[in-house]
């Protein structure tokens, strides 16, 4: 889709699920996204990290501190923007210091018509991106990016259009 959505001069981000398992090293998840969206063009505006709470997969301390080596490194090329869930990120704040996060974009994924919470460490309308709803027109999704033999962070890329 990034020939199209170029060609259509359609602004466009990537999307990085970070994997907070310790066996799972931030470096490399950091340097397999950056590789993977190289190899598309970059990733547009936003390089997207979505740190989201699976009931199989439970964030840490550690986890967080990696989640910020990977922004830290893709940082160095890019834009980047934390996507999240105010709730999550409230439980991120009970188990590390997530100030950090403030040197960052924030995405809030917030599927209401009221306006969304940015929680701390951003301040009320820090967000950048708001995922409002998956009606929003224009919606399209890329590929998920796989590794054989190891777990690797889903990649997608998504436009997103002005209504």
């Amino acid at each position: 889709n990034v020939k199209d959505m170029d060609d259509a001069e359609m602004e466009r981000l990537s999307y990085c699920w970070f994997d907070p398992r310790p066996s799972v090293d931030a470096i490399e998840q950091a340097e397999f996204y950056i590789r993977i969206v190289d190899s598309v063009g970059g990733p547009g505006k936003w390089a997207i990290l979505d740190t989201e709470n699976t009931s199989k997969i439970p964030y840490t301390a550690s986890s967080i501190a990696r989640a910020r080596v990977w922004c830290d490194i893709v940082s160095q090329r890019w834009n980047v923007a934390i996507y999240s869930y105010p709730s999550f990120i409230d439980q991120l704040a009970l188990m590390a210091d997530i100030s950090w996060m403030r040197n960052y974009g924030w995405m809030v994924a917030h599927w209401d018509v009221n306006v969304p919470r940015d929680p701390y460490p951003w301040y009320p309308g820090a967000h950048q991106i708001w995922q409002f709803t998956a009606k929003m027109p224009g919606s399209r999704y890329g590929f998920n990016a796989i590794a054989p033999g190891k777990p690797t962070p889903k990649i997608c890329l998504a436009i997103m259009e002005d209504t």
